[in-house]
This record gives C-alpha cells, structure tokens and sequence, in this order.
C-alpha cells in the first residue's frame, strides 16, 4: 500500500518579481554586447582567445612546446605560481580555452607535460 501526498493547491513558488538593487522596481538597463570596432569603423571579427605576450601562461605555453616536456616543478620555479595553480591553467586556460592538446606522460618517475600536434 502507498502512500501519496496530495499536490499543494496554488504556486509553489512566490509570485512576486525579486527586488531589484538599490531599493527601486524600475526596469534594469539591458547591457547589449557588439563586436569591437577598428578604428576604420569596421567590424573586428572574433579571434580565438590568445594569451597576451610576456605573461606567466605565455611563459607555461613556451616552455610545454619544448619536444621533451616540462615537469610541474620546472613550471612551478618559472612562475612562482602554486602546484595546483599551474594544474588549473593548464587544464583551464590552455586546454580548455585555448583548445591546445596537452600531453602527460610519467617518465623516470617524474611527470612530464608538452604540448602535442
């Protein structure tokens, strides 16, 4: 035998509109976002994302091209950047935003990361 709860009568979520920032119920400005524009008054197509140059990822990149790879500890001197924070730039910015493939091989009891065609 089972048994079932009757369903709520009337909305089970509040029916009001959520308070707005600053007090007020006027409508919020809608942000509309363009394509940047050249100074020629055209419009820039969108490139992919592309790291600036002179950076620390910039430097990360540069040094997972090398044919041999880079160790986690190498990475870590170069930039001065904690051990999880270099993991996330690699699986965040240069993986995932970048689209480059990241190699990650165990060699000599070491990690090593490159960079693979």
């Amino acid at each position: 035998m089972s048994i079932t709860k009757p369903k709520p009568k009337g909305p089970t979520r509040p029916t009001t509109q959520p308070r707005l920032p600053g007090g007020g119920q006027e409508q919020q400005s809608q942000v509309r976002r363009t394509a940047p524009v050249t100074k020629s008054g055209s419009v820039q197509a969108n490139k992919s994302p592309a790291p600036r140059a002179d950076t620390k990822l910039e430097r990360v990149i540069a040094m997972l091209r090398s044919p041999k790879g880079v160790t986690l500890d190498q990475l870590v001197n170069a930039t001065e950047w904690q051990r999880h924070t270099v993991r996330g730039a690699i699986s965040g910015a240069i993986k995932k935003k970048l689209g480059l493939n990241v190699i990650s091989e165990a060699r000599d009891g070491k990690r090593t990361y490159r960079i693979g065609r």
